[in-house]
């Protein structure tokens, strides 16, 4: 049902899309209404999903493996967007999350290979951390996604507003992901016995956060439309791709995402 709902949440995003590009008054309106039932019919899917696995007698928050991380992903995307949308009355960062988060459920319904099935956690992942943790750092690459793609519109068009929607998020996608860093490390102890264990994850987890922290110095010491704050940009959506997907072609003791 949850795999079924996504899909329909894909549908809305995509129909929401394609109404706020024609940029006339009476379909933006009805493309934000469809985005925010996009958005519940995603909750709703994450939500039954996490009430099915007490069902099927092992409950666990829907974050335990590559596909309920990808669902979260999206999810934060569109949440992000839309809370901007309201403070901002900005639909900035909306046209960018919402093709973002349809790639995304696109790749986690139809990609093969992709296990969507419910099963038990492995024993190092029964912890009350395991939401915390994923939850924080699928938001802070949601922020820091769609930093990257107002950046490299700004990069193109020289568009000031964009530019400035840009440094909300990469201030608070900066500190969301940092929290996940931090909560990831806390969880290797209790898990493993030790903070930090340079497993390819982590150690691309943490050059990602240098690549960021980077891009802050440039942004403060050179400005929102330097070369090098826009190539960290795009460095920084690299190392978010490697972290996510690349590293996990690679043996480590988070081989299960």
């Amino acid at each position: 049902m949850d795999i079924k709902l996504n899909i329909l949440a894909l549908i809305l995003y995509s129909a929401s899309f394609l109404l706020v590009l024609t940029g006339k008054n009476i379909r933006l309106t009805a493309g934000k209404a469809v985005a925010i039932a996009g958005f519940s019919v995603q909750t709703i899917a994450i939500i039954l999903r996490w009430l099915a696995s007490y069902k099927a007698g092992f409950g666990h928050a829907p974050a335990a493996n590559l596909y309920e991380s990808l669902i979260l992903l999206s999810w934060s995307l569109i949440i992000i967007s839309i809370i901007y949308i309201f403070i901002k009355k900005s639909l900035q960062a909306f046209i960018f999350a919402c093709p973002a988060a349809m790639l995304i459920l696109l790749y986690s319904s139809f990609a093969p290979g992709m296990d969507s099935g419910l099963k038990p956690l492995v024993p190092a992942l029964k912890s009350n951390w395991l939401l915390i943790h994923v939850s924080s750092c699928m938001a802070g690459y949601a922020a820091l996604i769609l930093w990257t793609l107002l950046i490299a519109y700004n990069l193109v068009f020289r568009a000031s507003k964009t530019a400035k929607a840009a440094t909300v998020f990469i201030n608070i996608g900066f500190m969301i992901f940092s929290a996940g860093i931090i909560t990831g490390a806390v969880w290797a102890q209790t898990a493993w016995g030790r903070y930090w264990g340079w497993d390819p994850k982590e150690t691309w987890a943490l050059i990602t956060w240098l690549v960021f922290a980077a891009a802050l110095h440039a942004r403060k010491k050179s400005g929102d439309s330097s070369a090098v704050y826009a190539g960290l940009a795009i460095f920084g959506l690299a190392c978010i791709l490697f972290t996510y997907f690349g590293v996990n072609l690679l043996p480590g003791l988070h081989s299960y995402f």
